[in-house]
C-alpha cells in the first residue's frame, strides 16, 4: 500500500514501521461539506465517527463537535497544516 499509493483500500494493515504495537487498519471516510465548520476540509486532525461493523466512517458532524476544537478549526492562526512545521 506503502509503496504503490493506487493499492488502497479497507482493512489493509498498518505496517509495525508506523503502527508500532497499535492494531491499526486503514479506511475511506465519508466527508460532507455541511459537517465542517466553514464546509472548509481545513486541518487534518478531526473527530470522526467509526462503525465496525459496516466499515463505514464519517467526519463528527461540526455541531457536536467541543467548543475549542470548533474555534480552533475556524482561526487559520491556530492550523496545524499552515504551521511552519508543517511545511518542512
Amino acid at each position: 500500500m506503502l509503496a504503490n499509493e493506487m493499492e488502497t483500500g479497507p482493512h489493509t494493515r498498518v505496517p509495525r514501521s508506523l503502527a508500532g504495537s497499535l492494531p491499526m487498519i486503514t479506511t475511506t471516510i465519508l466527508v460532507s461539506r455541511r459537517h465542517l465548520p466553514d464546509g472548509v476540509l481545513r486541518d487534518g486532525m478531526f473527530p470522526l465517527i467509526v462503525h465496525p461493523e459496516l466499515d463505514s466512517t464519517m467526519i463528527l458532524p461540526s455541531r457536536y463537535w467541543a467548543p475549542a476544537l470548533a474555534q480552533a478549526w475556524s482561526d487559520p492562526k491556530l492550523h496545524r497544516l499552515n504551521s511552519p512545521a508543517s511545511n518542512a
